[in-house]
């Protein structure tokens, strides 16, 4: 079971939709939070599985509200 304080600091820290300016990943995350990168990686999946974050056609997690996809979403 992942520190539900570890599990908010990575949500406080990922962007509110997909930016291509900015990269994610559980490295920079973790240095710049000052945690291990297993566990931004736990933190990312845990929020996954709750339904938080998303992830962009690059990969990239971001901040999710349920299934609303966000504006700069590509649709078909």
């Amino acid at each position: 079971m992942i520190d539900p304080q570890i599990i908010d600091a990575v949500w406080a820290w990922l962007p509110p939709r997909p930016d291509r300016r900015r990269t994610v990943t559980p490295s920079i995350a973790a240095a710049q939070l000052g945690l291990t990168p297993a566990q931004v990686t736990a933190a990312l999946a845990t929020l996954r599985r709750q339904g938080r974050i998303a992830y962009s056609r690059r990969g990239q997690p971001y901040k999710s509200i349920g299934d609303a996809e966000c504006s700069s979403t590509h649709r078909d």
